[in-house]
């Protein structure tokens, strides 16, 4: 289960071993009821044979409950975001987007997304073209993003099913982890880190508890003017090689992970 929220539902189910993978602090998203998602979720790991969690601060957080708790960030899909770095045509909501691109791929949560930061760096580098693939989450009213439309150099193109992704980052020339600093984000691995990666795109972001970490292929940014600094740097240097690709990448595939995970089960 990735939810605390099963445990009644399970009463009258026959099962071996119960696996929890714990890849977000839910209990930080705004709304929730902290303390009664809490109580539950320790219940729930306690029970638990194995629990896996995606940064060192969730393995903090569920360790206390159980012993058996390993830390496994979360990685990417090589074979499928490798296509990225292969020849082809760029869907027709990207081809006349101007070069370069920018990529932000994911929810556009207002609680996740430093929009702020991303419209500075766009007003500040009119030239740069941000491409930000994704909805806003249910019942958001952001005035940020409401500026951000008015930019025309920040282009929304929605969300994009899985299997279309590569189409879409094959034409970037970064992908960004331009992500809010909070108690939510702290206990986050990014997906999109290894994604990116596995596409041939270098990566720069904000100083989330991941990066002190990982460094392959990523500048780390505090402030505009550093992200600023690191995305002019890194479109300088163009996409990452084949054998970058396969250095940084490693072992952080679905494969190779899954192994380890049933190894511990």
């Amino acid at each position: 289960t990735y939810h605390p929220y099963i445990l009644e539902t399970l009463k009258n189910v026959d099962f071996s071993s119960m696996v929890y993978h714990c890849v977000d602090d839910l209990s930080a998203v705004p709304g929730i009821d902290q303390k009664a998602f809490n109580r539950e979720e320790q219940r729930l790991i306690g029970g638990c044979d194995a629990v896996f969690t995606t940064s060192e601060s969730l393995r903090d957080k569920c360790v206390p409950y159980n012993r058996r708790t390993y830390n496994f960030p979360n990685v990417a899909d090589l074979e499928h975001f490798s296509k990225a770095r292969h020849h082809g045509s760029l869907p027709d909501d990207l081809a006349d987007v101007p070069e370069p691109r920018i990529v932000y791929c994911g929810a556009l949560s207002d609680y996740k997304v430093d929009f702020q930061l991303i419209l500075t760096v766009a007003q500040e580098r009119p030239d740069w073209h941000w491409v930000l693939i994704g909805n806003e989450r249910e019942g958001q009213q952001s005035e940020l993003v409401t500026l951000l439309r008015e930019q025309p150099n920040v282009h929304f193109v929605g969300y994009k099913i899985y299997a279309d992704l590569p189409d879409y980052l094959r034409g970037m020339a970064v992908g960004a982890l331009p992500s809010l600093i909070n108690d939510y984000t702290r206990a986050m691995f990014p997906m999109k880190y290894y994604e990116y990666l596995a596409a041939g795109l270098p990566v720069v972001a904000t100083q989330l508890e991941f990066t002190k970490s990982c460094k392959s292929g990523m500048h780390v940014a505090d402030t505009p003017e550093t992200f600023i600094e690191a995305l002019e740097e890194l479109i300088a240097r163009g996409r990452l090689t084949d054998l970058e690709v396969k250095t940084y990448v490693a072992d952080n595939t679905w494969e190779k992970r899954l192994h380890r995970m049933l190894s511990y089960i």
